[in-house]
């Protein structure tokens, strides 16, 4: 994936974000050996998206969760418990969006408990300064500095009654406007979206420096969540760019369907991975702009 932001620029001007108070609901497919290549149900994904603060400035937040806890298929062999929140500011009243990630979160069920008593490996990637800070979190270790418990899900640590502490701090540097996966994608709802459309924006993982490369492949008609919406098929492509001088290596591509009403709803996400097709379908969704 790809996206590269005016930065300065971006915080200077005033924000104006479509999407605003949006809960999008989906069924997890998967089509793979394990399945015998059939689609079959395997999780539940929420997505929304609030406006929140970010240092004292407006921001976007959107929270995916993910949970296998309704599917017999999956909760037998691998149990599935997912949370990634991105932080960004988007910007759509300009001629072209734009956006620029903050932080995100990451959170995600581990059978080892070496690390992680509480049982899930937890990181939060922090953007300042033209630096990308990794803050690998446990039980145990240093205090997290008190201006970044904003980035963290406070909800899930109180419910848990969890201190979450630094185990280990990992930081390089990253240019100044880059994207997180999710930032790319709600990004791509706003772009001026047309046969033949192609663009390529600046990311990273946490761990990497990525190259986002947005094409779309066609439109289409796709029945969703009860209705039959008119909708662009994107493919956004994600290169690893090395430190190293090696080659640049795609690391894959995710498909995505965006209707073409004034929503941009994304109604189908589809990636592959090594063990075969993951679908995500929308089955419901609610929005409220501002």
């Amino acid at each position: 994936m790809k996206r590269i932001l005016a930065a300065i620029t971006i915080l200077m001007l005033s924000l104006q974000p479509v999407l605003a108070n949006e809960r999008l609901e989906y069924l997890v497919k998967l089509n793979g050996l394990i399945t015998l290549f059939m689609w079959t149900d395997l999780a539940d994904a929420v997505i929304t998206t609030l406006p929140s603060s970010c240092a004292d400035q407006s921001c976007m937040a959107t929270d995916v969760w993910m949970s296998s806890e309704r599917f017999a298929a999956l909760e037998s062999i691998a149990p599935t418990r997912f949370f990634y929140r991105s932080f960004y500011r988007l910007q759509t009243d300009a001629p072209v969006a734009h956006a620029r990630t903050l932080a995100f979160e990451k959170r995600e069920m581990k059978t080892g408990q070496k690390y992680q008593p509480y049982g899930h490996k937890h990181r939060l990637s922090v953007l300042e300064n033209d630096q990308i800070v990794n803050y690998e979190l446990s039980d145990q270790g240093d205090p997290l500095p008190g201006y970044l418990q904003q980035y963290l899900d406070q909800e899930y640590l109180q419910e848990r009654a969890l201190q979450p502490a630094v185990r280990q701090v990992r930081q390089r540097a990253e240019p100044d406007g880059v994207l997180d996966r999710w930032s790319m994608i709600q990004l791509a709802r706003y772009l001026p979206l047309a046969p033949g459309y192609s663009a390529s924006f600046a990311g990273t993982d946490g761990s990497d420096s990525l190259r986002f490369d947005l094409q779309v492949e066609d439109q289409a008609s796709l029945p969703v969540a009860g209705e039959v919406f008119s909708a662009w098929q994107v493919a956004i492509t994600e290169t690893e760019l090395k430190q190293d001088g090696t080659r640049d290596a795609v690391a894959g591509t995710i498909h995505l369907w965006i209707s073409q009403n004034d929503l941009r709803l994304p109604l189908q996400l589809e990636l592959k991975e090594d063990f075969g097709v993951i679908r995500f379908v929308l089955t419901s969704y609610s929005a409220a702009t501002p």
